[in-house]
């Protein structure tokens, strides 16, 4: 005869594999990412994968502390510049950043992101900023004033950036003394 309490057993460990199922396949399992752009490419994969998109090229630093491409093209429907940001030493994508022009945008931005990521990890709503953060990676949404921002980064690659800055301002200096 099966007991009460073997039911109830029974009911929570299949809510309980729901539950860690469903936010296995929801948005809190993928990692962000700013469309089809891998985290970790090189600067020259960018690029190329950019040119197949028909973005248009405005800026491009490869040297420096921050390599940089910046592109004009559109995102969610709208005009925007998306610039990718990449390690000094290896040349590897960990950050990109979307700028639209209009704040009014920033609204839509967001419904979009609610859609595809559900809630952020922490919201100021007073101060039209929201962030997400899955799997190490983070995506912050600021709207107002003249325009919307939204930041992509990949907080593993964002530590080596920051271990290569590091290096190259002390190399500098010791060349320096």
């Amino acid at each position: 005869m099966v007991s009460y309490i073997d039911i109830m057993k029974t009911t929570l460990l299949s809510i309980s594999i729901f539950i860690l199922f469903f936010l296995n396949v929801s948005g809190y399992a993928k990692p962000i990412r700013l469309e089809d752009f891998n985290w970790g490419m090189t600067l020259l994969e960018v690029e190329a994968h950019a040119a197949d998109k028909n973005y248009t090229l405005s800026e491009k630093e490869i040297t420096g502390l921050k390599p940089h491409l910046e592109y004009e093209t559109h995102l969610h429907g709208n005009e925007c510049v998306i610039t990718f940001f990449f390690t000094p030493l290896g040349q590897k994508l960990y950050s990109a950043k979307v700028v639209w022009e209009s704040s009014a945008y920033g609204s839509l931005v967001k419904s979009i992101l609610m859609k595809e990521y559900k809630y952020p990890r922490e919201e100021m709503p007073a101060a039209n900023m929201y962030i997400w953060t899955r799997k190490n990676t983070e995506m912050e949404l600021r709207y107002g004033f003249e325009e919307t921002t939204l930041t992509y980064s990949n907080l593993d690659l964002w530590n080596e950036f920051k271990d290569e800055k590091d290096l190259i301002e002390e190399r500098e200096k010791e060349a320096g003394e």
